[in-house]
């Protein structure tokens, strides 16, 4: 395993002026999730989705690494802002009170995501389809994406990126019901191009110290895939929209 090159933000207790238990991993507090969440307010009036390390739910079906879902909270943000595609809100890793975990930014007027995926345009459904894709996410259910003007938006992204995959293997999966709505269809030319962005070498050299070797290793043989093939679909995965029965 890689040596992790952790970026550090340290936040002193008396910059915060609010914590609330907000019992859920969704930022619109809606739904509880299976991992602790909490909404901070800092000191400048900003409101941000504090996960801690420690209060990570560890998967026994999902090939994660355990408690490495706050790296992938923040690599899904890193890819999205490489690709500029903007679904994924602003994400840090930080440490508070000596603890280290994800803060993700806050949206206000965040609306539940609409399941049906009528309300977005195509060109909304390939983003967030292809970030899914890329980052092999096991867990976009419905509670896992916001909208906001009928554009989605991507948090809860830790069950994501894993380390492993296997042919027919049902843990091998991609839930989610965007890359469902463009799998194994050929991607446009224009996304091929900003895909490509993933492979500049200061970028890789980024994401590189985040990730276990086998997960980067993976992200890598799923961006040359799509780039290769020009179609959304891997071998080795099996996109769903929703699992029929929990594992």
């Amino acid at each position: 395993m890689q040596n992790l090159k952790i970026i550090k933000i340290d936040i002193i207790k008396s910059e915060i002026s609010k914590v609330e238990e907000i019992g859920s991993s969704s930022s619109t507090g809606a739904a509880p999730g299976v991992n602790r969440s909490r909404k901070i307010t800092l000191g400048d009036g900003t409101a941000w989705i504090w996960k801690n390390k420690s209060g990570e739910h560890i998967s026994k079906w999902r090939y994660i690494p355990p408690k490495k879902q706050f790296l992938r909270e923040f690599i899904a943000y890193l890819i999205d802002k490489q690709l500029g595609f903007n679904l994924v809100p602003e994400t840090k890793i930080v440490k508070i009170d000596g603890e280290i975990g994800s803060l993700q930014k806050w949206i206000d007027d965040l609306h539940p995501g609409d399941k049906t995926l009528k309300t977005y345009s195509d060109e909304n459904i390939w983003k967030m389809g292809l970030l899914d894709c890329i980052i092999a996410n096991t867990d976009r259910h419905s509670g896992n994406w916001g909208n906001i003007d009928n554009k989605p938006i991507a948090y809860d992204n830790g069950f994501s990126l894993p380390n492993y995959c296997e042919v027919n293997n049902p843990r091998s999966l991609i839930l989610s019901r965007f890359s469902c709505a463009i799998w194994n269809k050929p991607i446009p030319h224009k996304y091929l191009s900003i895909i490509m962005k993933l492979k500049e070498l200061p970028f890789q050299k980024k994401i590189s110290g985040f990730l276990d070797r086998n997960s980067f290793n993976l992200l890598n043989k799923r961006i040359d895939t799509i780039l290769r093939n020009k179609v959304a679909f891997f071998p080795n995965y099996k996109a769903v929209r929703k699992l029929k029965k929990a594992p």
